[in-house]
């Protein structure tokens, strides 16, 4: 289970609803690069990726401690046939070849964009496991089209960093208390999921999860440097297809007297769903050697 699969969780649900009103109103805006490719959720990966890539490239001290998709390698080692594994290594440090030459000339390159799809293959294994893993994987012209226009988009003066930014950071034991949670982008006070897809709209799902992640860095910290939850001011979603940053200010949706009591609440359905040792064992596995 994850961070996702708990907030589906009835009971987490009804805390949520009532314990943060999602603002009203519709972002309006018009897509700007439409689908290219039926790959949408390997394309949505690929860019999350690609775009930390990009922000590392523009912010030179932002903090990465490692890939997703290097998990994917470790696990693949004690549990695949070795040809799967083998391969698997070599995306990788394909993928690390390409992207070290990227953070020194800044060139994007078709190598740059085939590592991205071959580091969100690889994401898949670890994140949903064998059964959502496709071992071959063919990369054509309008994947590589898709993330390019994608990333041609951003205004990478939106994501210039004052002070700290932290590039995909776990929230250290509390990834550990749902079984696996990680954020996408936390830029100073300012903490954004990426969304790759063309609706352009905050659901109650989604809401939810941004919520959740900040919820993850007051129990836990974020990222290595165990940052305080409580500096994040702003959070909210960068929809890529619109080039629109949508961002809600933290005090304009949580009650900060009620949150202690709603944080205990959060850590004890937590405990209370994710108690199968079976399950606990497997995760200590995957989290205990990559994510905490």
């Amino acid at each position: 289970m994850s961070l996702t699969s708990f907030l589906k969780d009835k009971e987490v649900k009804a805390l949520f609803s009532d314990s943060f009103k999602k603002p009203k109103g519709k972002i309006v805006g018009e897509i700007k690069t439409p689908v290219l490719t039926k790959k949408y959720a390997l394309v949505g990966t690929a860019f999350d990726y690609l775009m930390r890539f990009h922000l590392k490239y523009h912010n030179p001290n932002a903090s990465v401690k490692h890939w997703v998709a290097e998990g994917a390698c470790i696990l693949m080692k004690n549990h695949e046939p070795d040809d799967v594994w083998i391969n698997a290594v070599r995306e990788l440090q394909f993928s690390k070849d390409s992207y070290l030459k990227f953070l020194n000339d800044g060139v994007l390159t078709d190598d740059i964009l085939k590592s991205s799809m071959l580091l969100a293959h690889l994401d898949v294994y670890f994140r949903a496991g064998r059964d959502a893993y496709n071992i071959i994987m063919e990369i054509n012209d309008n994947d590589i089209q898709d993330l390019k226009n994608l990333i041609n988009l951003v205004d990478f003066d939106k994501f210039e960093a004052e002070s700290h930014c932290l590039l995909n950071p776990t929230f250290n034991e509390a990834s550990r208390l749902i079984h696996g949670a990680d954020a996408d982008i936390v830029i100073d006070n300012k903490l954004i999921d990426i969304k790759t897809t063309k609706n352009l709209a905050v659901t109650r799902d989604i809401f939810n999860q941004i919520i959740g992640y900040y919820i993850l860095g007051k129990i836990g910290g974020i990222g290595e440097q165990r940052l305080d939850g409580s500096a994040i001011e702003k959070i909210g979603f960068y929809f890529s297809r619109y080039e629109i940053l949508h961002l809600y200010n933290v005090e304009d949706i949580i009650d900060f007297e009620k949150l202690p009591d709603i944080t205990n609440k959060f850590e004890t359905m937590a405990k209370e769903m994710f108690t199968d040792k079976e399950t606990e064992s497997r995760m200590n596995e995957k989290y205990g050697q990559i994510i905490i």
